[in-house]
């Protein structure tokens, strides 16, 4: 959510100057953060992401004290065995630790990926719709973030429509992920 309300910003800041010199032009505003963190299929989507993450940290918490055993096996075995054997089993042992940090950080980016497309899903078949809906009904030109604007006029903030609406639409969508 972070990265799509960073290209959200950049693109209201790019293009809002030109708009604001649209005569007549009638500006309403969608509070993304709130949406993130209010709208059931967002809560749903953060906890599903939240989960799988905490699964992760525990699972590599607990190979952590198997590498520091393993470690103290191997550090162990220093002067017991020749200097080459103790070099095949130190390297073997920093192969299976960069193998595995390799397999977290790819179960890692697996996860964001997901939630970012899930996000994606979201803003495409939901809440796009949603907010050029209410727009309408508002009179409104255009809708920017409102981290991208100061409300003077809470009249032009959708947000809690938008969240409603879209409670109505999508409670839960699923990550995918296990």
């Amino acid at each position: 959510m972070k990265n799509i309300l960073k290209i959200a910003l950049v693109a209201v800041a790019i293009i809002l100057p030109t708009i604001a010199r649209a005569e007549g032009a009638k500006i309403g505003v969608m509070d993304l953060v709130r949406i993130g963190e209010e709208a059931r299929v967002m809560k749903s989507l953060n906890s599903q992401r939240d989960a799988a993450v905490g699964k992760i940290r525990s699972e590599v918490e607990a190979k952590g004290r198997e590498f520091r055993q393993k470690e103290q096996e191997v550090a162990a075995k220093r002067g017991l065995i020749t200097d080459e054997a103790f070099m095949r089993e130190a390297s073997r042992f920093q192969a299976d630790v960069v193998e595995y940090d390799r397999q977290t950080a790819a179960r890692m980016a697996g996860i964001e990926t997901a939630y970012l497309e899930a996000l994606r899903k979201v803003q495409r078949d939901h809440l796009d719709d949603i907010a050029k809906k209410i727009g309408n009904q508002k009179g409104f030109d255009i809708i920017v973030n409102a981290q991208a604007a100061i409300i003077i006029n809470s009249s032009l903030d959708i947000t809690s429509e938008v969240i409603k609406e879209l409670d109505s639409k999508i409670r839960e969508l699923d990550l995918g992920i296990k």
